[in-house]
């Protein structure tokens, strides 16, 4: 049967679309547009998906209606002479924003499903991928050909459809961020790709001439944002009215079954020709190729369109005829028409009752438009209507071409037409022989575009940092490479090139100094250092041959200690663990008696603290706690806590390194035995070292050993932590005979970040021969100023956060293009993509906030922040279960776990378990054991019954998992328990993700989970923004960084509940700097100008250190507080 269908609308959850647009309001809208199949649109938004379930009913196979009362209502609303059944089709647009072969992307595309089941199980794997309730189109991280694999695994008769392939953002071949060949986006699953939409700036001839584009089926779609737009562009088929019917059409498995397009003219399109709309420069390809692309008006690049972009593509010339063609018409839309012949705008009411009285005489728009006799439409009562449409099909019409997201103008007749038609004289009398286009001369009077307002950030060119990376190694670093032997001091400033540095060093010691390479033990901070570290030296060095050991001080001395006793498990406790352990520390102490005063976060910083100081329960520990109560009282809760460790045979984090060092100082053989096995030691981030952790080092390497430190005391940030910058002279005293070497080359930031940066350092007062240095100089020279953002409040800093993103991603829609949000947007391949952006912050609460503003409108997110993820309660049982399962939980894992089993273990029984437990110093698993066995006198036997169902059904599952990857244990404890329907998808991934290098069974997953620090969680691959802390960012670099809340009390931060003393106001500078260094090419700095800290919304100040930055450096935009009427449909 013939059909015409519009297959690409959105739905009132879009951004920029109208308020009613909704399944009634298209429905309605298609019958008197004259279309059959019409899109349902955006079914990934969850409540556009609730309604599309709430109201549509199944019709034909893969098609759907409007639920029969429902249609009842609607048609009262159409008038009889358009009535006809509509069916709708699953379908939905993406946003694809993502980085490949080092350029950003972005392309939308149509995703069509064949039925709700297969629709509903694509939704859930793109939830689990990003946020699908920000927009009725999603934007995603994701690459398209990713997406494409990913609706096929979902149902193989799902089909993707690339839209407006030739937009010159947003789409598949378009000039700004497109590619140049179908199979350059989607490479082996190319095959599966049949069908281009052309978007509204061009119609088939034009994209006929680009013959790789020949096996392709061309459709139009409408892409409409309101009920009235729809049809403006649709597809004929004459086909099954099915699912299965419309696909074959289009795959050509069925090929008569598609018959053309109905076209909107591509003059009129958006992005037609080329020009600079804020200038009101208009002009054709050949005149584009002659000012070199360069806008005469104001010197910036110009927007090619999409007639110069298929001119760039072209191997045919324009007209050539081609086996591939296939039957269109251009229509211009009734009102447009109507407007022209009435003299007046298209949205008047004069219009209105015109169009209405016509639709309801004759039919279907698209009837009158193409199809209803001349002779009956001259006796229409609108003068000149059929002479205008007559005009219109034959295609004799004259264009003002559109560019820059302005819309061209069509017009029917010509301006000194009027003047005899105004007289009534016959239209014949006026020559009816016009030419079908007229070609626009670039000074042509355009339609004038919406003024765009001030950029909260303006766009700047500076080269990327990556590029002046040196190929071979500096004066310097040679020098540092070159060192004979003996003890080496290397400071090293951001983005010098440490890493390369010390791998350098290490692969020469191999290559060209003989030594073997398993005599070397390179030291690290986290995981993340550790892998990158490890894979540049197998890069370096032969795989047949023995490679360094690589790893961080914690895990290094948990595999010792296992080494040195492999029949005892050193098993850590994570930080609830310690918690837990510490709570009951606490209340033994305070059972023996004087009060414990101490709170528990007190008591588990000051245990943290003595052991990173290597001192014991029975030590001097004034040197933590001065006053002789508080410090009495201190060491009698530490000495239950060691106890409690104890009896549970399990360590804390802190005391792998305490306890590693101990034994070394009593068991000189060992000592010696690591002396040998290791002669050549190197230790990264030398700056966070503490005293215990050098105390490590001292051991391994004596006065004359050959021990190379690298790092900069300017980054020292983890005071609390124990980490101390003095140990850089300390270090120059124990190794009398070391030599230091200052790296002064930065390859990261251009000059203008580190001249800021180095003027904010350069304000401190500190001693220490370590830190006086030359300065640094960047190999970037020039590079733009930092912006300084100001807000009125917080939720409005992260609005104009987002802005700015948008701004520099280059809008995440058309409407951000289209307003003027990315006028500034360098759309010369080095826009940025979502990985290359992140957003940095003091504090976690400002993270979640920021994270949670950005999220809804619709920007990917991802939170670099280990608590963030493993507080989550489905990941909290989650790693409880694994913990038991592994003989390597504590007591409280099972508070997370008293409904595994039904009927369900109350709290109570666990309670009761537990002090019967620790009354006879058992160890958990031991305690579990007996527990099978033994009668507690204070439960009854049915409590116990309820207990021990519990212990079996972990150790069924233990045994179960037994052999298996901890990946593939982790999947079957989740689809074997209640937690199948707990667990977020995406925090699924991410546990499973993290725990590819935790080790080859549970017991070594639990032990690197203590181990994990919030940089590990960071996902440079993702399309997606990094939030996160200013210290979780150390170690990390983006092209573009923003620091959110530059005002004092956060930098320097001040706890609002205290006295407002910094924690350490030298180390907060050293904060600020390590933030501002983490830029590769742009930095931006923010505040609000109110802030709620501590319950009271107060007026805040900049930060102090802005004072040290030169004004030349700084640029200043305060954000209005509301916005402009031009912004109101960009992303915010």
């Amino acid at each position: 049967m013939d059909l015409i269908a519009d297959l690409h609308v959105h739905s009132k959850y879009s951004r920029a679309t109208a308020r009613n647009l909704d399944l009634e309001n298209i429905h309605i809208a298609a019958q008197i547009k004259g279309i059959d199949v019409v899109a349902t649109g955006d079914f990934t938004h969850p409540a556009w998906w609730a309604e599309i379930n709430q109201k549509l009913v199944p019709a034909e196979e893969g098609l759907f209606a409007l639920a029969p009362a429902i249609a009842r209502a609607c048609e009262e609303r159409v008038p009889p002479a358009c009535r006809r059944p509509v069916r709708f089709m699953l379908v939905t647009e993406i946003s694809n924003i993502y980085k490949k072969a080092d350029r950003t992307h972005k392309n939308h595309n149509l995703v069509f499903m064949p039925d709700r089941q297969s629709a509903e199980r694509l939704n859930r794997r793109l939830d689990a991928v990003g946020n699908i309730s920000a927009d009725g189109r999603p934007i995603l991280g994701l690459d398209a050909r990713h997406l494409l694999e990913m609706v096929l695994e979902t149902d193989q008769r799902g089909f993707l459809v690339p839209a407006h392939i030739w937009t010159p953002w947003f789409s598949l071949l378009g000039s700004k961020s497109g590619f140049d060949a179908v199979a350059d986006c989607f490479a082996d699953l190319t095959p599966h790709i049949f069908a281009l939409e052309t978007g509204l700036s061009s119609d088939p001839p034009m994209n006929r001439r680009v013959s790789n584009l020949d096996r392709f089926t061309l459709i139009s779609n409408s892409d409409a944002h309101s009920p009235a737009k729809l049809g403006r562009e649709a597809n004929r088929f004459a086909t099954d009215l099915s699912f299965g019917g419309l696909r074959a059409a289009m795959d050509k498995t069925d090929p008569a079954g598609f018959k053309g397009t109905i076209e909107f003219y591509p003059q009129e399109g958006k992005y037609h020709a080329d020009g600079h709309r804020n200038c009101r420069f208009r002009c054709l390809p050949a005149e584009t190729r002659a000012l070199n692309n360069t806008c005469p008006v104001c010197g910036g690049p110009l927007v090619v369109g999409v007639l110069n972009r298929i001119e760039q593509l072209a191997d045919r010339p324009e007209g050539a005829a081609t086996a591939a063609d296939q039957s269109f018409r251009s229509l211009i839309p009734l009102q447009e028409v109507l407007a022209e012949v009435l003299r007046c705008g298209p949205g008047t009411k004069t219009v209105g009752n015109a169009y209405w009285k016509l639709i309801g005489r004759y039919g279907a728009e698209l009837a009158i438009l193409e199809t209803i006799d001349m002779a009956r439409l001259a006796s229409s009562g609108v003068p000149l209507l059929a002479e205008a449409i007559e005009r219109m099909r034959s295609g004799r019409v004259h264009f003002d071409p559109g560019f820059d997201g302005a819309y061209g103008a069509v017009r029917i007749f010509e301006a000194a037409e009027w003047k005899a038609l105004s007289g009534q004289q016959s239209l014949f009398a006026c020559g009816a022989d016009l030419p079908p286009a007229v070609e626009i001369p670039p000074s042509a009077k355009t339609q004038t575009a919406p003024t765009a307002t001030a950029n909260p950030v303006a766009t700047a060119n500076c080269r990327t940092a990556a590029s002046q990376r040196p190929v071979r190694l500096n004066r310097q670093q040679q020098t540092a490479v070159d060192h004979p032997r003996g003890p080496l001091l290397i400071v090293a400033g951001p983005g010098t090139g440490k890493t390369r540095t010390i791998t350098c060093r290490m692969a020469a010691l191999s290559v060209n100094g003989g030594l073997s390479a398993d005599q070397i033990l390179a030291v690290t901070f986290t995981q993340k250092a550790a892998r990158e570290m490890a894979s540049r030296l197998a890069a370096m060095l032969s795989a047949d041959k023995p490679q360094p050991t690589v790893g961080t001080f914690h895990a290094l001395c948990r595999q010792w200690l296992q080494q040195r006793s492999p029949a005892k498990p050193v098993a850590i406790v994570d930080d609830a663990g310690r918690q837990e352990v510490m709570a009951d520390a606490r209340r033994l102490a305070a059972a023996e008696g004087p009060p414990v005063t101490l709170s528990l976060q007190r008591s588990l910083a000051l245990a943290a603290r003595a052991k990173q100081k290597l001192l014991g329960p029975e030590d001097d520990l004034h040197v933590l706690v001065a006053a002789d109560d508080k410090c009495a009282e201190f060491r009698r809760i530490y000495r239950y806590y060691e106890r409690l460790l104890k009896d549970q045979q399990r360590i804390d984090f802190e005391g792998l390194v305490q306890r590693t060092v101990a034994a070394l100082r009593r068991d000189p053989e060992w000592c010696t035995a690591l002396q040998r096995r290791f002669t050549h030691i190197f230790v990264d981030e030398f700056q966070d070292l503490n005293e215990g952790q050098y105390a490590l080092i001292r051991l391994l390497a004596p006065d004359q050993g050959d021990v190379c430190v690298i790092g900069d005391p300017d980054q020292a940030i983890y005071g609390f932590r124990g980490a101390d910058a003095g140990l850089f002279d300390r270090f120059m005293a124990d190794y009398p005979t070391a030599r230091r070497i200052d790296l002064a080359w930065n390859y990261r930031c251009p000059q203008s970040i580190l001249d800021a940066a180095q003027q904010v350092i350069a304000a401190r007062s500190q001693e220490g021969s370590a830190r006086r240095r030359p300065p640094m100089k960047a190999a970037v020279d020039g590079g733009p100023v930092i912006d300084f953002l100001e807000a009125a409040s917080p939720r409005g800093e992260a609005v104009a956060v987002g802005r700015a993103i948008e701004l520099m991603v280059g809008g995440t829609g058309f409407q951000a293009i289209d307003f003027g949000a990315v006028s500034g947007f360098d759309g010369n391949g080095h826009h940025r993509s979502f990985a290359d952006i992140a957003v940095l912050m003091r504090t976690a609460q400002q993270v979640r906030l920021m994270t949670e503003v950005l999220t809804a409108a619709g920007i990917p997110c991802q939170t670099v922040n280990k608590e963030n993820l493993l507080q989550r309660p489905a990941v909290v049982e989650m790693m409880a279960l694994l913990r038991l399962m592994a003989d390597q939980g504590t007591y409280g894992d099972l508070d997370h776990l008293t409904d595994l089993v039904a009927p369900a273990v109350g709290v109570k029984t666990l309670a009761a378990f537990k002090v019967w437990a620790q009354g006879h110093r058992m160890a958990l698993a031991q305690a579990l054991q007996a527990a099978t066995r033994l009668p507690i006198p204070t439960l009854s036997r049915a409590r116990q019954h309820r207990l021990v169902a519990l212990v079996r059904f972990i150790k069924a599952l233990a045994d179960v998992v037994q052999g298996r990857s901890v990946a593939a244990a982790i999947r079957h404890v989740v689809a074997h328990t209640h937690l199948v329907h707990r667990i977020d998808p995406a925090d699924l991934q991410t546990v499973l993700a993290l725990v590819a290098d935790a080790g080859p069974d549970l017991q070594g997953l639990c032990s690197a989970l203590t181990t994990w620090s919030d940089t590990d969680l960071y996902h440079p691959e993702a399309e997606k923004v990094a939030v996160m802390t200013l210290h979780a960012a150390k170690g990390l670099e983006f092209p573009v960084v923003f620091i959110a809340g530059c005002e004092e009390g956060l930098l320097p931060y001040r706890h609002p509940h205290g006295q407002f003393q910094p924690v350490d106001g030298a180390e907060e500078r050293r904060l600020f700097y390590v933030a501002m260094t983490r830029a590769q090419e742009r930095l931006c700095l923010s505040r609000a100008l109110h802030r709620n800290r501590g319950g009271r919304n107060r007026a805040t100040r900049p930060t102090p250190f802005l004072e040290d930055i030169p004004s030349r450096l700084l640029h200043g935009c305060r954000v209005p507080v509301k916005r402009p009427p031009q912004r109101q449909l960009t992303l915010f």
